[in-house]
C-alpha cells in the first residue's frame, strides 16, 4: 500500500521538476494562479468542483467509515486523521496543477497559441500534457519515464479498487458478526469474500 500511495506522489515530482524548466512555463503557472471570477457564477464550474471532491474523498461511499472501524475503540484522533487527508488531497491536486500548466505554458509556447487555448482542451487535458513532457526527458530516458507514468495510472486504480473492495469487504463481516457474533471471522473468510467480489466485479465489467 505504501508503494501503491507514494510512487505516482514521487512520479508527478520528478514530472513537476523538469515541467518548471521548460520554456514558457511561467506563462502557465501565471494562467493557473490568476482565477477568472466570473467562472464561479457558472454551474459546470461547481458541478466539476464537486465531481473532483466526489472522486477523490468519496464522501458518503462510507470508506472513510470503513477503514476507520479498524481502530481500536479508544482511539481519539479521528477528526484530526481526517482534517489531514482532506488537506493533503487538495495540496496535491493543487501541486499537481503546477506541473500541467507548466507544461501548458510550454505547449501554448511551441505552438504560438494562447495559453488559454491550451488549456480549454477539456478534462484529458492532463493526459495530454503528461505525454508531452514525457518526450522531453533527456538522455534516452523518455521511454522508462513513459512506463513508469502508465504504470502509475496502473496503480492510480488499483488503489481506487483497493479501497472500494475494502469497504464492501468491511460491510459483509461487520453484517456477518452482527447476525452470527458466535462466528469467528478467519483469513480464509476474508479471501473468499474478497475473491467473491472479484469475481463479480469482473462479470459485471464484461457485461
Amino acid at each position: 500500500a505504501y508503494f501503491t500511495v507514494l510512487f505516482p506522489v514521487f512520479l508527478l515530482i520528478i514530472i513537476f521538476f523538469k515541467a518548471v524548466t521548460l520554456e514558457g512555463a511561467g506563462e502557465g503557472v501565471s494562467y493557473y494562479l490568476t482565477p477568472d471570477m466570473s467562472h464561479l457564477t457558472k454551474a459546470n464550474t461547481w458541478s466539476a468542483a464537486a465531481s473532483q471532491i466526489l472522486f477523490s474523498l468519496s464522501p458518503a461511499m462510507g470508506t472513510a467509515i470503513a477503514m476507520s472501524s479498524y481502530h481500536e475503540k479508544s482511539y481519539d484522533k479521528l477528526l484530526q486523521d481526517n482534517l489531514i487527508i482532506i488537506c493533503c488531497n487538495s495540496a496535491f491536486s493543487m501541486f499537481g496543477g503546477f506541473a500541467v500548466f507548466s507544461i501548458v505554458g510550454y505547449l501554448a509556447e511551441q505552438r504560438g497559441l494562447p495559453v488559454e487555448e491550451v488549456a480549454s482542451a477539456g478534462t484529458g487535458l492532463a493526459f495530454d500534457v503528461f505525454a508531452e513532457v514525457l518526450t522531453l526527458f533527456p538522455g534516452g530516458s523518455s521511454p522508462f519515464f513513459s512506463v513508469c507514468f502508465f504504470f502509475m495510472l496502473l496503480l492510480l486504480g488499483l488503489d481506487s479498487a483497493f479501497a472500494f473492495v475494502e469497504t464492501l469487504q468491511t460491510y459483509v463481516i461487520d453484517f456477518i458478526q452482527h447476525k452470527r457474533p458466535d462466528l469467528e471471522i478467519t483469513p480464509k473468510m476474508h479471501v473468499m469474500i474478497v475473491t467473491g467480489f472479484g469475481r463479480c466485479f469482473f462479470l459485471i465489467g464484461i457485461v
